[in-house]
């Protein structure tokens, strides 16, 4: 397996293992959406600790699920095979095996289904329904019998559960409205979100053609996915800085600054292992501009 970094693997079934398949940099995706949207909803109300504090538990197993499920499918389904470019992954290096994958996936599905009880109890059948659509979801990203992911539905998959499914139902679950503000922040994140999985398929877009997985960039070309990522991250804070009121406008467009750099270098940057560290600056992109919202939001009210 190619990967830019020559740093040791850890040992096969270690902690180590685990936090490879959990990706953590990629929790970031999952955490935002929830942070922008209790902002929001505390214009309404004072929001309660402890329905915050599920929404995260929530958003960040249902990212997990779906981070040990692509380590399983994409290593059934070869996707990760030796001219894989990207980070190491669990399964393909034999760091941990299908059925702990297995067992992984399962056990955060329960975890999931435990908290969203008390989410449901709170957010009625709407929040039922997204939940269980949540879960399919991050299964079917790259497992069933026609990955989503490999058919060129990834984006949209995460633009919708980690934009307006997101956003939204947590507003509704904290707040039990759905305020004028939410909307554009919900399509903001949502396309910050899939920002981060363009940089994903264009790096790795010449394996995954090679394999079947036909994400856009693969079926279209890589600088197709690049026109995606210029729209993604400068319509995505578009978006999040009409969800601001008043002046307070200017604090979520700061990250204009960081974002032109971004878009710059992954226009110029080859296809390949070198985009690798795009991954984490475009998901800190998305933080940042979501702690921007966040503040602008309250203190701008």
């Amino acid at each position: 397996m190619t990967t830019e970094s020559a740093a040791p693997l850890p040992s096969a079934g270690s902690i180590g293992a685990w936090i490879l398949a959990a990706r953590p940099q990629t929790l970031v995706v999952s955490a935002a959406p929830v942070l922008v949207a209790v902002a929001i909803a505390a214009q309404a109300v004072q929001p309660e600790p402890a329905a915050v504090a599920v929404c995260f538990a929530v958003a960040v197993l249902l990212q997990l699920c779906s981070n040990f499920a692509n380590d399983w499918f994409d290593f059934v389904n070869g996707a990760d095979s030796e001219a894989r470019v990207g980070p190491a992954r669990a399964a393909a290096a034999g760091l941990l095996t299908v059925g702990q994958l297995r067992t992984a996936v399962v056990l955060t599905i329960v975890l999931t289904g435990v908290a969203g009880i008390w989410l449901v109890s709170r957010g009625g059948w709407p929040i039922l329904v997204a939940g269980i659509a949540a879960v399919v979801a991050a299964v079917a990203y790259t497992g069933g019998p026609i990955p989503l992911g490999y058919v060129g539905l990834g984006d949209v998959l995460v633009f919708v559960f980690f934009g307006p499914v997101a956003v939204i139902g947590t507003e509704w679950i904290v707040a039990s409205r759905i305020s004028p503000a939410i909307i554009p922040a919900s399509i903001g994140l949502g396309l910050l979100s899939a920002a981060v999985l363009v940089v994903n398929n264009v790096r790795d877009a010449v394996n995954d053609r090679q394999v079947g997985k036909m994400t856009l960039p693969a079926r279209f070309g890589a600088t197709f996915g690049r026109l995606q990522y210029f729209v993604f991250v400068y319509a995505g804070i578009a978006g999040l800085a009409l969800a601001v009121p008043g002046k307070a406008v200017w604090l979520p467009l700061l990250s204009l600054l960081p974002a032109t750099v971004l878009v710059r270098r992954f226009l110029t940057t080859p296809a390949g292992p070198r985009l690798n560290p795009m991954l984490g600056s475009t998901a800190r992109l998305l933080l940042l501009a979501s702690i921007l919202t966040a503040v602008a939001t309250i203190f701008g009210h």
